[in-house]
């Protein structure tokens, strides 16, 4: 009996170079299917990355484990805690060098300049980080600080004190005290005047014995006041001038005071 020949014949597809085609995980029986109710990614509520928080929860990187809610935040171009900035510094860490983090109290951890227990200079910035501006600011003002006790001239009676000052601040106030002797044979008089004050400001000037008010001149530009003692009446004392502002000031450019008293 003659034998025959078999012939086998072999189709290889090569299934790697068909477009479209994907092969799905294994999954054991019974686990839910991620790419049956949600086949453009994973179930929102479901924590894919194992870092304690879902896309529903906050995380907005299900598949990075170091990236969630309340992560630590390091310089990387990308959003580590999901608050919505990038690289933002971490509160414990010196992110511009100058010694204070933002748990220190440095209210701006981007500008070397400011920071705690510096100085507060005349630049429209907390530099010092109190929440008050250019208070500092005193190179060319020996008369401060005058805001709680006035810096005192002594006794003015036939003289005239010259200053410069500055307002630092809106909140700023200058005080000034001197002392005046009204004689009986003599007139009493005394002049106050204040000039330098910027263009966009308003300046106020006061003159005080004890608690009294006895003068004020609120007008644009410069401000400038006199008294006059009453006849057969001892004015002497001691007087106060108060110069603040209502609006704008300079602690760049000073204002000039001068008083002058005579008894």
């Amino acid at each position: 009996m003659g034998l025959r020949s078999a012939s086998l014949v072999v189709f290889v597809v090569p299934l790697l170079g068909l477009a479209g085609c994907f092969f799905l995980p294994y999954r054991p029986s019974g686990e839910p299917d991620p790419y049956g109710e949600f086949p453009h990614g994973s179930d929102p509520d479901r924590d894919d990355d194992r870092d304690g928080y879902t896309e529903n929860e906050g995380d907005c990187d299900d598949g990075d484990e170091l990236v969630f809610p309340g992560a630590v935040e390091v310089i990387n171009q990308q959003d580590d805690d999901c608050d919505g900035e990038v690289d933002e510094a971490p509160d414990a860490v010196d992110a511009d060098g100058d010694g204070w983090t933002d748990l220190d109290g440095d209210c701006d951890d981007g500008d070397p300049e400011v920071h705690p227990s510096r100085p507060d200079d005349c630049d429209e910035r907390d530099n010092d980080c109190d929440g008050e501006l250019n208070e500092d600011a005193v190179i060319d003002d020996p008369q401060e600080p005058n805001d709680p006790v006035p810096h005192h001239f002594g006794n003015l009676t036939g003289d005239v004190a010259v200053v410069a000052g500055y307002l630092h601040n809106e909140d700023d106030v200058d005080r000034f005290s001197f002392l005046a002797e009204d004689t009986i044979l003599g007139s009493f008089q005394i002049d106050v005047d204040l000039s330098g004050v910027p263009g966009s400001a308003d300046y106020v000037l006061e003159l005080w014995l004890g608690s009294d008010l006895i003068q004020v001149s609120d007008t644009s530009g410069g401000e400038s006041l006199t008294h006059e003692g009453d006849a057969w009446e001892d004015d002497s004392g001691t007087y106060e001038v108060v110069v603040y502002s209502l609006l704008g000031y300079s602690c760049e450019h000073p204002y000039v005071l001068r008083i002058q008293a005579e008894g």
